[in-house]
């Protein structure tokens, strides 16, 4: 009987703990109402996650669970607000930051793709590149060179003064006028200037002008001597002989500078036969002759290797002074494509030499080039390219008696399109003439002084003529030499003939003007980066989201086929 009471016990037991797990199965709390059940939550994402992997899903259920994982701000809310009001509020303003954010990237790129640069001004102190000088006797034609010229029948020379005297005179010309630029006054001024004999003698104007020997007297760069090896041959229309310290095409390096003042630069003594002490032959006052009719030294101080251009960019200093010419060195550092405009600085083939580039002598040949195409004939004022003599053009004031009219309508040609092109900004600028990429400026500063002394000048006399090395071939020795010392400081033969020249660099300083990108790729990606995350909160990993997001909208489409 116990053992009967012991089981049905146990019996009762086991009953009532298998209702009791019934109860707690079946009889679960339920969710209120407008609240999430996570079992049921729970037991969908698992039938979802099995109907998935077995079918597609749609479109819109893929960007739905895009919506809510995405760290980009705002879709969370546009997908799980409870209100569709609140959705819509959330949907505009995801919508208006993302179109903002457009924009603003749009502008962005805008200000990018316009390369805008900025000029930045830096001072630098170091070894400075010591200019070319190119000098020029602003009297072209030595006087006792050419009475011998004048004087022999067989040479250019003659034939050219007697041509001016017979055709060019004031009485041949009459009331000569074209009825255009070519005046009566300005055809006489052109044939007896040193252009008209330049474009008629041929080489002839090389040994009527000054020889180095004869011009350069004296030359030191600071406490060493130089040598006409120093120097190059320039010949010039307007100058004739000119010779370049420092140029290009010398057997030396070029010039660097460690050290200011007189002392570390270029000092000249230069004879300038302008006052022989007697006249041997009447010459002529040239009323278009703007730089002509004086005495001095013209001095071009321009950038190494560059052509220079006494016409143009020179000044005078006078004789009977010691000039004293002070330089600063700026360097201009240009962008090129697509920030700026500008060409490389490098050697190219301009009148005959080979020169580095510079806008101003591009723009003379360019000029040439206008009057050969308008003209057939060359101006000797600018750079003759080798093509004139492929296509067999002379000058345009080369005088021919057979063709009279051909020289008239061709100087006629030359100063139209001289005045056309030099008033024309719009010709000018279709030459393409850009700047340098890089290019080196001389400011100067220039003083004068008495020189030399009165006491000096016997000594000064003795030195430099009387016991030159080669004062028996010098011009300074045979012309001066016939009289004794006293009548020559007398009547002031020796302010009247020479003239020394200092050039130096005042100081180290490079200023220097660079040119620099203001807003670069770098920036451009950094402020777009800072857009995107100001307006909408992506970053590159949102980025590889969305990416995910389009991968995963394709392989459904796929997975539907």
């Amino acid at each position: 009987m116990s053992l009967s009471l012991q089981s049905l016990s146990k019996t009762e037991a086991e009953y009532s703990s298998t209702r009791v797990l019934t109860f707690a199965m079946n009889d679960r709390v339920q969710p209120l109402d407008g609240e999430r059940d996570p079992v049921k939550e729970s037991n969908g994402k698992n039938a979802a996650t099995t109907d998935a992997a077995d079918q597609p899903r749609t479109p819109l259920a893929i960007v739905k669970n895009f919506c809510n994982i995405t760290t980009a701000h705002g879709w969370r809310r546009v997908a799980n607000s409870s209100h569709l009001n609140v959705r819509f509020i959330w949907l505009a303003l995801t919508s208006c930051a993302l179109v903002i954010n457009i924009l603003h990237v749009t502008l962005l790129v805008g200000q990018y793709l316009d390369f805008p640069y900025e000029q930045v001004a830096q001072v630098e102190l170091s070894e400075l590149p010591f200019p070319s000088i190119t000098l020029c006797n602003m009297q072209p034609i030595s006087q006792t060179t050419t009475a011998a010229f004048v004087q022999n029948e067989t040479t250019k020379v003659f034939r050219w003064d007697n041509i001016t005297k017979f055709f060019f005179s004031s009485d041949e010309l009459g009331d000569y006028d074209d009825g255009g630029v070519l005046s009566k006054e300005l055809l006489y001024n052109r044939v007896r200037q040193p252009t008209g004999f330049f474009e008629n003698i041929d080489d002839e104007s090389m040994l009527i002008g000054h020889q180095p020997m004869d011009f350069l007297l004296s030359c030191t760069f600071g406490l060493t001597r130089c040598d006409f090896d120093n120097f190059t041959y320039y010949q010039s229309p307007d100058f004739f002989n000119c010779y370049t310290f420092n140029g290009g095409n010398t057997s030396r390096e070029r010039l660097i500078v460690k050290s200011t003042g007189p002392s570390a630069g270029l000092s000249l003594i230069m004879y300038l036969e302008s006052d022989n002490g007697d006249f041997l032959y009447n010459g002529t006052y040239y009323t278009f002759g703007n730089i002509l009719n004086a005495a001095g030294v013209r001095v071009v101080i321009h950038p190494p290797d560059t052509r220079p251009s006494p016409q143009d960019l020179g000044f005078d200093i006078p004789p009977g002074f010691s000039s004293s010419i002070g330089v600063r060195a700026l360097r201009h550092q240009r962008l090129g494509s697509p920030y700026g405009s500008c060409r490389p600085a490098k050697d190219w083939e301009l009148g005959g030499g080979r020169y580095i580039y510079s806008s101003h002598s591009c723009l003379k040949q360019c000029q040439q080039q206008h009057v050969m195409d308008s003209c057939a004939c060359i101006s000797a004022e600018l750079p003759i390219p080798a093509e004139a003599s492929a296509r067999g053009l002379n000058f345009c004031g080369r005088f021919n008696p057979d063709y009279q009219q051909t020289f008239y309508d061709n100087l006629s040609c030359e100063i139209n399109v001289t005045l056309a092109f030099m008033s024309s900004q719009t010709t000018q600028k279709q030459c393409g003439c850009l700047p340098p990429c890089e290019e080196y400026e001389y400011e100067t500063k220039t003083s004068y002084s008495f020189w030399p002394l009165d006491f000096t000048q016997l000594q000064f006399f003795d030195i430099y003529v009387n016991n030159h090395p080669r004062a028996d071939e010098l011009k300074a020795y045979k012309n001066l030499g016939r009289f004794n010392i006293t009548e020559i400081i007398y009547r002031g033969l020796i302010r009247k003939n020479f003239v020394r020249l200092n050039v130096y660099l005042e100081s180290l300083v490079l200023l220097e003007y660079v040119e620099k990108e203001s807003y670069t790729f770098s920036n451009l990606w950094s402020d777009i980066g800072g857009t995107f995350g100001l307006w909408i909160g992506m970053s590159i990993l949102t980025w590889c989201e969305v990416i995910e997001l389009i991968m995963g909208l394709i392989f459904n489409a796929f997975k539907k086929k």
